[in-house]
This record gives structure tokens, sequence and C-alpha cells, in this order.
């Protein structure tokens, strides 16, 4: 292959044959949802420890049941309706979709829904916040 390497917005080369989103845009949306689950986390704790503490509640049965360790659609059917409303899930689910090339909405889905976790969450999160007034 002969063709000049194109060059994403980094300035790193890449093949034209690369997923569409080789760029990051999945991880952007993924580290946004880490960002506001953990402001969600933080609005219902008192002190830093404590948010610290949430973080296990919040991560472990995602990393169990999100499509890691075994493919959700293996998974008992009870596990796997559990899983679909966990937002790691569909972020794996992105991130698989990327890694495969897949395009169309088998690459659109999970990334929207795991922008709507995040928006879900941000919006949780802002309204459980203490407000100060002067």
């Amino acid at each position: 292959d002969q063709r000049a390497p194109a060059r994403d917005h980094d300035g790193g080369a890449r093949r034209l044959e690369d997923p569409p989103l080789a760029g990051g845009e999945d991880d952007v949306v993924d580290a946004l949802l880490g960002t506001a689950l953990g402001l969600l986390a933080s609005a219902f704790a008192r002190t830093e420890f404590q948010a610290v503490q949430f973080m296990p509640l919040l991560v472990f049965p995602q990393i169990i049941l999100g499509g890691l360790f075994m493919p959700r659609d293996q998974m008992p059917d009870v596990l796997h309706a559990i899983s679909d409303w966990l937002p790691l899930s569909h972020a794996i689910d992105a991130v698989n979709a990327v890694a495969t090339g897949a395009d169309g909405w088998d690459l659109w889905r999970p990334l929207l829904i795991v922008a709507a976790f995040a928006v879900a969450a941000l919006v949780l999160a802002s309204l459980t916040l203490r407000r100060r007034t002067a």
C-alpha cells in the first residue's frame, strides 16, 4: 500500500483504513462519563474519604458485569439484563465497535447511550450539590 497516511487531529499518522473514530472520540465520551459519575458520587459524600468509599460500589459491579471478563451475550439472562443498565457495558461496546471497525448504528448506539448516562449523572449531581448563598 503506497498511499500517504492521513493525519488525525493530534498530528499522528493513521491509515486510511482505520475506524472512523480512531481519533479518540469514544475515549472522550468515556472520560466524561467517569467524571460525571465521580461528581455524582462526591455530591452524596460529606468528605473526600467518603467519596472514595463510594467508588467500589459504583465500579466493581460494572467491571464484573460490563463484559470485560465474560462476554455479555454468554451471561445468564438476569445478569445480562442488569448489565444493560450499567454505563460501562455500553462504553465497552463502543470501544469494541471502534476496535472492530463497526460503523453506523453499531458504533453510535453505545456512544449515545454512554453520553446519555453522562448527561444524566451530571444533571443528578448538579441537583444534589449544596448551594451556598451570601
